[in-house]
């Protein structure tokens, strides 16, 4: 997710303007997890230092409809980093444009942040601009 960064901003919100989508390099179990590849990492953090975006988290399904984090996202977790999670059921995620918000097949998402030792909810606000 890139975005603008909470910096001066007094609850220390970031701002999400921009998402890069990124395909699934896990090669032997794409199915139960997923890989950003190092290329598309690259990517993101070249357009950050040319001053295009800022990173401001991360981004991923969990095909079980779950929202909250694995035990595999918080061994993952960075300090400073926002990991939003979207539920998305029926066992297998698909790309949904608008993402789907009413019915069997809709999606929830929930945003978490390290805290310490543990992933702590983040609020979250949608804004239509």
């Amino acid at each position: 997710m890139l975005g603008a960064p909470p910096l001066g901003v007094p609850d220390g919100a970031a701002t999400v303007t921009r998402l890069l989508r990124a395909q699934n390099a896990e090669k032997e179990t794409p199915d139960r997890k997923c890989v950003l590849s190092e290329e598309e990492h690259i990517q993101a953090v070249e357009m950050e230092a040319a001053g295009v975006a800022c990173i401001v988290g991360y981004y991923h399904s969990h095909t079980d409809g779950s929202i909250g984090p694995s035990p595999r996202d918080l061994a993952l977790a960075v300090e400073g980093t926002v990991y939003l999670i979207a539920g998305i059921g029926h066992g297998r995620a698909r790309a949904v444009q608008p993402p789907v918000s009413e019915g069997p097949r809709a999606a929830r998402y929930a945003a978490w942040r390290l805290e310490g030792n543990e992933l702590v909810a983040e609020p979250l606000e949608e804004v239509n601009e």
